[in-house]
């Protein structure tokens, strides 16, 4: 049987088909509406360019079902005949009566990963909460796997587990090679990202270059055409050399009022990733070491990421608010004077900005209940939504009610909602990172299993921390 790898179905679902559909676009959602929009909207009237839930997808699989191949079809470039008029009913019903929908997927990768899937497939005929059953489909067979959540959760563990890639370890003099090539040679990205790892590894290994890995930093400043490879990988490897290296850290803090766009831009990524791991560190860079006034008592950082939330380019915006997010989290008060720049960046255009800046309110509400009590209607526009911003939402709230706050929900069902949030099999990591700290204030220790397995799911060193943050809190007694 060939499984599908593509389209949106339930996370605990797979499809699998025998004999293997030859239809385009099993893979690939994209692919499909490349293949067929056409046909759908010239004899079905179905636009299939914009996503369709599974209702409008039932829909238009019981159309099709009663579609006959015929001559004038020929105009169209897919389907071919009326085999593959054929294949591509078997596709739509399969995936109708599985649950499906045409959407961005975050399906977990389990099921294409083969071990992981045989697994699962073979769950089905041990587990009676499992279960696999053919679907009706007008030709061939198709056969849909559903586990239980429990499995679920299992096999997506061991999926992790058997695919996570660790770099190799460094050589003596690996380091300083790769820094000749970045010397020597026009945007080496391959360099940049080796060093990069190996400042993941062991940032050590990485200060006797750190001159290298600076000029390569500052040489992107008004480049023609800025590499946006190179530049990310540069600016990882800075990163983790910021963790152990005051000066890279002044360096970054620097290039936050840099006139260049793609050297603030860069610098605010760093900074952000830096906030969750070294904020006390940011914030002893003080103005006078960056050759300002020593009179100027605000750190710098803060307030030069502050001053970003007016910038015209989202990608600014973005980063400013993600280490203000940190910020707001270990030290509330530094980030407290930008809150009504925070609160009004909840209403951006973009969601990602709409999701920080409700996570940076949320966490400056949690330290300061009373005052956040102004922005419930933010919080609750936010966990309107029908994305993962509103997990943002839905944390304010959270941590508002806690604190005896009238949002108008219970405690009780916000948790609920965070925990729905705190499920890596569902959700972007991002979010998943969030859920998982908010649920250490909110939740208790019964949820520590819970926030273990997403540890075990983990697959960045900031989601892992997140999670030993919130056990932490919740045995706090």
């Amino acid at each position: 049987m060939a499984f599908d790898t593509g389209w949106d179905l339930p996370a605990t679902v797979a499809v699998a088909f025998d004999p293997p559909v030859e239809a385009a676009g099993v893979a690939s959602a994209d692919a499909f509406r490349a293949a067929y929009g056409p046909f759908l909207r010239g004899v079905l009237g179905t636009n299939v360019d914009r996503e369709l839930e599974e209702g409008t997808l039932t829909g238009l699989a019981n159309r099709l079902g009663g579609v006959a191949w015929q001559p004038s079809y020929a105009r169209f470039e897919r389907p071919a005949d009326a085999d593959e008029l054929a294949d591509l009913t078997r596709v739509i019903q399969a995936y109708a009566r599985a649950g499906g929908a045409m959407r961005p997927t975050r399906r977990p990768g389990y099921w294409r990963h083969e071990a992981s899937r045989e697994r699962a497939v073979d769950l089905t005929d041990e587990c009676e909460a499992c279960e696999a059953r053919d679907l009706t489909v007008t030709t061939g067979t198709a056969t849909c796997y559903r586990l239980c959540e429990e499995h679920h959760r299992e096999v997506y563990r061991d999926y992790v587990v058997a695919t996570r890639q660790e770099p190799d370890p460094p050589e003596h003099e690996e380091a300083f090679d790769l820094a000749d090539r970045l010397r020597e040679e026009a945007l080496p990205t391959d360099a940049a990202s080796r060093l990069a790892e190996i400042g993941a590894h062991d940032p050590h290994r990485l200060r006797p270059v750190s001159d290298v890995l600076v000029d390569a930093f500052e040489a992107q400043r008004g480049a023609h055409i800025v590499s946006v490879d190179f530049l990310r990988a540069v600016t990882t490897a800075l990163t983790h050399l910021g963790t152990i290296d005051s000066t890279v850290r002044q360096h970054l803090v620097a290039g936050l009022g840099d006139d260049d766009e793609s050297i603030r831009g860069a610098s605010a990524a760093a900074i952000a990733a830096l906030a969750w791991e070294r904020p006390e560190a940011l914030l002893d860079v003080d103005e006078e070491s960056l050759g300002g006034s020593a009179a100027e008592r605000r750190p710098p950082v803060v307030r030069r990421l502050g001053s970003m939330l007016g910038s015209d380019t989202v990608r600014c915006r973005t980063q400013a608010l993600s280490a203000l997010r940190e910020f707001a989290r270990t030290d509330p008060e530094q980030v407290d004077p930008y809150a009504g720049s925070v609160r009004a960046a909840t209403e951006d255009e973009n969601p990602r900005i709409r999701f920080l800046a409700g996570v940076t309110l949320a966490n400056l509400a949690l330290a300061e209940p009373e005052r956040g009590a102004d922005w419930i209607p933010e919080f609750a526009r936010l966990a309107d939504e029908e994305s993962h911003v509103a997990a943002a939402g839905v944390v304010g709230l959270g941590f508002l009610a806690k604190a005896g706050q009238d949002v108008g929900y219970e405690l009780d069902d916000l948790t609920a909602l965070v925990r729905t949030f705190a499920d890596p099999t569902r959700r972007p990591h991002r979010v998943v990172r969030e859920a998982v700290f908010a649920l250490g204030h909110l939740g208790g220790p019964g949820d520590a299993e819970h926030v273990d397995w997403v540890a075990d799911c983990a697959r960045t060193d900031a989601l892992r921390d997140a999670c030993e943050r919130a056990k932490d809190e919740l045995f706090v007694t």
